[in-house]
């Protein structure tokens, strides 16, 4: 018994012994459970914020912007990315199959066509989350894949000769063939053979082929082989894709420009390129039954000249002309806006306001909208400039045409220089658009650029005008095809004969339209090419005396002011051996110049009153304006015979004064209205002013230097 009780006496310790170490183990189990999950929870947490910080990382290497590239792929990795992919949309649904697009350098166009080219091939991870994908997921179901696509860059196409241009458009030809590599192969003895069983089983010759995808072979081919060769690729890719073609064709107008401003002196040979051209797209466009639509970019609209038998298939939207297209080409204020308030774009430029876009860059106004296109280049290189510099830097990076640069020379041609003041001046001019470019146009052009004349034309000086509007130079806010209205002094009626030659005609009205590029005309072209600086032997310290003198006038009104600003005009021509000036033409044109070239102010010459003096013909006009801030002067110049008193009669007299009424100027609170006489014999300067609706005028004469 005594043995029983020990034993039970153990088991019931061993049962407890268990009992507290299974008790322990389970606490310590669920103690080890929960430092795993949370060591988990941890690690997790440590993963997803390396994650997040790798993410960081990624968004911190993007680019601010590629302005070197136009590959889609490229851009659309960038901070500044703006989706402009409904444009394909856009494209493909307009009910023309052939579209011509102008606008001036470095607004995007290789972009868009290097987007759209990537569409029709169906890359359509490119397009994930973007516009055409998540607004028009049907249309992009539908057509975002393999198409055959055709693209042709004619931007090298150009020479001294027509041997020198068929041999680029070889080239450009061969590059287009070489896209489609895929399409032939080579067997163990060298030769080449289809890689597609439709084409082997067609009686498309695989040496019609060779002959223009051997570079060696192609560029001796004659000019009627290159001038059916987009058709047989047509053809080709018909047969193998067993569906139309899409043909895209880049810098159109570069053959165009080249005739107009290379050395190529010989108008045989201007003759010769441009027939070979128009053989080459009549064919490619007209005479091609395996297209099934086509997008052509240019800058220019010379290219018109290359259209032929073409032309009435081809529907050209000029640059801004088009509601539908325009917001595509540059980026729209709205864009603008949205890209300043990105926070990348905060934290890579810090807070660039519109406002401060606007002060130089501002848009060009669409036709018949309310919408501002913004040059692309413009923006992105302001924003890069400031990310690079961290100061809010203003400059002009606008492009020239890579030609214009050619033509400064004709700025100090006289009848030229009167228009481009004319639009300096007076903020806008008046010109008759060439609807169709041909080939007297182009020889036109490359006569004017030659300075081989002896006399220009108003039709090749407003062609002229036109080139450098299609540039980018010049806003086109309007275009009038119907007969203008004649105001004039009389009540005598004007005979339709005598107005039906001279207003019954299309015109474009052109206007400067931002800071920018006033600033680049002025400084590249206008400055440059007038000299008058040199011209008269200007010196800068009275030039810079003349601007500080007029803002002090401008700014107190007090005699004292007139009488250093009269001083001040005097001594900018009291210089030795100096240039004699010889009318009030030429005293106008040179201190409106000055004030021109500063930015302080806003200036208008030989600004039109609304009618029209039928005796001569011409607008009734004044010779300056000039705002600085809220105060305005307008100024009448006479030389030598003509004193300031009547200067200022004839601002009331033939109401000048009344173009302050004029909406334009409604911000305007102070108004001042002055005659200034240069006598030149007497080297005295005369000054006559009114200061708004004061009946008295005062007078002020130089001091004897």
């Amino acid at each position: 018994c005594g043995e029983l009780r020990r034993t039970n006496k153990q088991f019931h310790f061993s049962v407890l012994f268990f009992c507290i170490l299974f008790s322990l183990t389970k606490d310590l189990i669920i103690y080890m459970f929960i430092c795993i999950i949370d060591y988990s929870r941890t690690e997790v947490k440590m993963n997803e914020s390396s994650s997040l910080n790798d993410s960081k990382v990624r968004d911190s290497e993007k680019s601010l912007c590629e302005l070197s590239s136009h590959d889609f792929g490229e851009i659309k990795e960038t901070i500044t990315f703006v989706d402009k992919t409904l444009f394909i949309k856009c494209l493909l649904s307009d009910t023309c199959k052939i579209v011509f697009l102008t606008a001036p350098r470095a607004f995007g166009k290789t972009t868009l066509m290097n987007m759209l080219k990537q569409f029709l091939v169906g890359k359509t991870d490119l397009f994930k989350n973007l516009k055409i994908c998540t607004e028009e997921g049907r249309f992009f179901s539908k057509n975002c894949k393999l198409h055959p696509v055709i693209h042709i860059d004619l931007g090298k196409v150009r020479g001294y000769n027509f041997a020198d241009v068929k041999y680029n458009l070889a080239l450009a030809i061969n590059r287009a063939f070489q896209e489609h590599k895929y399409l032939v192969k080579k067997t163990e003895d060298g030769t080449r053979v289809w890689t597609s069983e439709k084409l082997n089983m067609s009686d498309i010759e695989i040496k019609s082929f060779e002959k223009f995808y051997d570079k060696e072979k192609c560029v001796t081919l004659r000019e009627a082989d290159l001038a059916d060769s987009l058709t047989f690729l047509s053809e080709v890719l018909h047969t193998h894709y067993e569906e139309k073609v899409f043909l895209l064709i880049d810098e159109y107008d570069a053959p165009a420009v080249g005739l107009v401003f290379e050395s190529c002196s010989n108008k045989d040979d201007i003759r010769l390129i441009n027939d070979c051209l128009k053989r080459f797209m009549a064919n490619t466009l007209k005479f091609n039954d395996f297209i099934k639509r086509s997008l052509i970019f240019a800058c220019v609209r010379l290219a018109g000249s290359f259209s032929g038998d073409a032309a009435r298939l081809i529907r050209h939207y000029p640059f801004l002309s088009d509601v539908r297209y325009a917001p595509y080409l540059g980026f729209t204020d709205a864009e603008v806006q949205q890209l300043l308030e990105r926070p990348e774009v905060k934290a890579t430029c810090g807070e660039v306001t519109f406002k401060a876009i606007k002060k130089w860059y501002d848009g060009y106004m669409v036709s018949d909208s309310a919408l501002k296109i913004f040059s692309n280049w413009s923006v992105l290189n302001f924003l890069e400039t400031v990310a690079s510099t961290a100061i809010l830097t203003y400059e002009s990076f606008w492009i020239d045409t890579g030609h214009v640069k050619n033509l400064k020379q004709l700025f100090a041609e006289p009848s030229v220089r009167e228009k481009i003041e004319e639009i300096i001046s007076c903020g806008e001019v008046k010109i008759r658009t060439v609807k169709s470019v041909n080939i007297e146009h182009l020889i036109s052009l490359k006569e004017l650029t030659s300075l081989e004349f002896d006399e220009v034309s108003e039709e090749n000086v407003q062609l002229f005008l036109q080139f450098l509007a299609d540039c980018g130079y010049f806003n086109i806010l309007s275009v009038d095809e119907k007969k203008h209205e004649v105001i004039t002094e009389t009540e005598d009626e004007t005979t339709e004969e005598e107005t039906e030659d001279e207003y019954t005609k299309e015109y474009s009205i052109l206007k400067i339209p931002n800071f920018e590029i006033k600033r680049h005309i002025s400084h590249t072209c206008y400055s440059e090419a007038l000299t008058i600086k040199g011209k008269y032997n200007l010196s800068s310290k009275n030039i810079a005396r003349y601007l500080n003198a007029l803002q002090l006038v401008l700014e107190s009104t007090s005699e004292s002011k007139f009488v250093d600003l009269a001083n001040t005009v005097l001594l900018l021509f009291w210089q030795p051996a100096q240039r004699q000036i010889t009318n009030e033409s030429e005293l106008r044109h040179i201190l409106y110049t000055l004030v021109y070239n500063s930015r302080y102010f806003v200036t208008r010459s030989e600004v039109q009153i609304k009618k029209i003096r039928k005796s001569l013909g011409m607008a009734n006009t004044l010779d300056m304006v000039i705002i600085f801030k809220k105060v305005g002067i307008i100024f009448e110049y006479k030389l030598d015979s003509k004193s300031s008193q009547e200067a200022l009669k004839q601002i009331f007299e033939s109401r000048y004064h009344t173009k302050f009424d004029e909406p334009e100027y409604g911000h305007i609170s102070k108004k001042i209205y002055a005659g200034l006489a240069f006598n030149t014999n007497e080297k005295r300067v005369s000054i006559t002013y009114q200061v708004g609706n004061e009946t008295e005028s005062n007078s002020v004469c130089s001091d004897n230097l």
